[in-house]
């Protein structure tokens, strides 16, 4: 499974609203500089993530972005499935109902691999909390 540049600058994004919490919410714009993600692409982004509840917009003079649930609610597993989709590493498993053809798909000998590595992929990734990654210790929770 390859995470795409849009989970990529996600998680950049949040890992930054960790890390700079306060009282006033944090311009787009800022976290585009401190981030070096193309702000217009990371607007994007924010909105994506606001739609799904991991992030809350103010709008108005002095708006922009806050967590909207607790760095230590929020996992990277929440971030790359609101942004790259389900967690599956080999695109011929079923994923909600639907799969792609193959041409051993009734006898596929290596399905149960590709089943479990992204179980475990997924396991991992919602093992680690935002928070974790703000403090530089992923896996310590």
């Amino acid at each position: 499974m390859k995470v795409s540049s849009r989970s990529e600058y996600a998680l950049r994004a949040v890992l930054d609203l960790a890390r700079h919490p306060g009282t006033r919410p944090v311009q787009a714009k800022v976290i585009a500089r401190r981030e070096r993600i193309p702000l217009h692409y990371l607007e994007q982004i924010l909105r994506q993530l606001s739609r799904a509840g991991l992030v809350r917009s103010v709008r108005g003079p002095g708006g922009g972005y806050f967590l909207a649930r607790g760095k230590e609610e929020i996992t990277v597993g929440d971030i790359v499935r609101v942004t790259s989709g389900p967690i599956q590493p080999y695109p011929c498993l079923p994923v909600g109902g639907s799969r792609q053809r193959c041409a051993q798909e009734s006898e596929c000998p290596v399905e149960l691999v590709w089943r479990e590595t992204g179980e475990l992929l997924a396991w991992f990734f919602d093992s680690i909390a935002i928070g974790e990654l703000a403090r530089g210790r992923p896996g310590d929770g």
